[in-house]
């Protein structure tokens, strides 16, 4: 099962188990009623389920995936770079065939107009690597990006 993303009713109910989860029904906190600097175990709320261990793995990955912009961001990014290096295979099997498709050609010249940008330099060079292939590809039909 492939997990793409998170809606807000989803987000609603998974943040606040994510928080139960790592907070968990041991967790140290400091007491109000104990001395300054001393620990007390809190209650802290289980998460909705009829059975109180731990969220599942899914459920863990999909709490954790809503909360981290700069992780949706990179996914995005990467999924953009396989996009690209999808239709470069596309292309490929297409002229091995012996006809490349007109509309490959096409996707593949948008990919190249849209490049996605990245802050992480391994994925930046990356993409600048597919970038450069699809360009050579490209050329050889006379096709402007």
């Amino acid at each position: 099962m492939r997990i793409d993303g998170i809606n807000r009713v989803g987000a609603r109910h998974l943040v606040p188990a994510l928080e139960g989860a790592l907070t968990g029904p041991t967790a140290l906190r400091e007491s109000p009623a104990a001395p300054e600097g001393a620990l007390a175990a809190r209650e802290a709320p289980q998460p909705h389920a009829t059975n109180p261990q731990a969220m599942t793995s899914v459920q863990m990955l999909v709490a954790v995936s809503a909360l981290g912009p700069v992780d949706e961001r990179r996914r995005m990014q990467m999924a953009q770079a396989r996009k690209g290096l999808d239709m470069l295979g596309q292309l490929h099997r297409e002229m091995l065939s012996g006809v490349a498709g007109r509309v490959t050609l096409e996707a593949l010249a948008q990919w190249v107009a849209e490049r996605p940008e990245s802050d992480d330099p391994k994925l930046a060079a990356f993409i600048a690597d597919i970038d450069l292939r699809a360009q050579v590809e490209l050329a050889k039909f006379d096709i402007e990006r």
